[in-house]
């Protein structure tokens, strides 16, 4: 990815033009500006205009900051949550960051991955697997990525496991397998109400 592509992530298209249009308009006046200059002409009024390409560059570049640290936060509430999986408070609040990140049109990998993380624990199953796929189509490697991936296949084995063990409850190698999965899936940590409730389900299953 380009660094004017890092630099724009994330923007909806009018604040991209917005920060060309700026960057553009800036260089303009520069340039008239410095011609006044060495020709000795007049040059304070162009000083005024000055304002309206740096307010221009100035509401694009504030968004993408927002933008970046809305990320920070969300990756941040994300591993609070799966550490506390029954805070609601924290829950609703990492919806409310989501919802607004995920309205922009995110193409960055570690965004994506982020994203699809923190939808991942609070339920949102489609949503993230829609970003999985983009941070993994973008960058194949990305170990964020990969663990989540890591992650959801191990809900789907606990799903499978635990039903498989409920039909068969004196199948022991499949009793065994259910704890490892439960065993693998603490240790990477879940919130996701369902997987939660399909663990303490296991858990019964295996008369913990």
């Amino acid at each position: 990815m380009s660094w004017f592509a890092k630099l724009t992530d994330g923007l909806y298209p009018f604040e991209v033009v917005l920060l060309v249009l700026g960057v553009l308009l800036f260089l303009a006046l520069l340039i008239a500006f410095l011609r006044n200059v060495f020709c000795d002409k007049p040059y304070g009024g162009l000083l005024v205009f000055f304002v309206i390409p740096i307010a221009m560059i100035g509401y694009s570049s504030i968004q993408s900051i927002q933008i970046g640290e809305g990320t920070v936060t969300i990756a941040t509430k994300t591993a609070q949550l799966v550490k506390n999986p029954d805070d609601q408070q924290l829950r609703i609040s990492l919806q409310t960051d989501v919802a607004k990140l995920s309205a922009r049109p995110v193409s960055n990998a570690q965004t994506a991955a982020t994203l699809a993380e923190a939808q991942f624990a609070l339920g949102n199953d489609t949503e993230a697997q829609t970003n999985l796929q983009k941070a993994i189509k973008a960058n194949p490697k990305l170990p964020a990525a990969t663990q989540l991936q890591k992650k959801i296949q191990l809900t789907k084995n606990l799903n499978a496991l635990t039903e498989r063990a409920k039909s068969q409850p004196a199948d022991t190698a499949t009793k065994a397998e259910l704890q490892n999965t439960i065993t693998a899936l603490q240790q990477v940590g879940v919130a996701n109400p369902a997987a939660v409730k399909k663990m303490a389900e296991a858990r019964i299953v295996l008369n913990h």
